[in-house]
């Protein structure tokens, strides 16, 4: 008795200020997955926990793992051309692609392969440079 439908309502459901905003990730997950991602041995990543827990730090913190993180991506992104650049290496070096009978005269074949070669290394060159 005396208790409206609507206060009934608000009980049952609470508001949550927070919902809408997205759950930040603890600064040690986020260093965890930089460290894993670029493969620091235990020197470096004890050296870079040391560096960003002190008070000097820690207005930057978030600033500073968004660099990292920018640089795994492009880290990433290298070491994955350059897995295609060595694979394409390895298949061009193999010498009995010479003696396999092909509708395309070698001479064709070895300038496409000149061409995939000088794409790949422009590529590679572009990427190796911090944007």
């Amino acid at each position: 008795p005396g208790v409206s439908e609507d206060s009934e309502e608000d009980e049952e459901k609470p508001v949550d200020i927070e919902e809408d905003k997205k759950p930040q990730t603890p600064v040690q997950d986020r260093l965890q997955v930089i460290w894993t991602r670029l493969k620091f041995p235990q020197s470096q990543r004890i050296d870079m926990a040391i560096k960003y827990s002190g008070a000097q730090c820690s207005d930057h913190i978030d600033k500073a793992l968004k660099w990292w993180e920018k640089a795994c991506e492009q880290v990433e992104q290298r070491e994955g051309l350059l897995g295609v650049l060595q694979a394409f290496e390895q298949q061009a070096s193999d010498p009995s692609r010479y003696f396999v009978k092909e509708h395309q005269s070698s001479s064709v074949k070895r300038l496409e392969e000149a061409r995939k070669r000088d794409k790949l290394h422009r590529v590679r060159n572009t990427h190796s440079c911090v944007h």
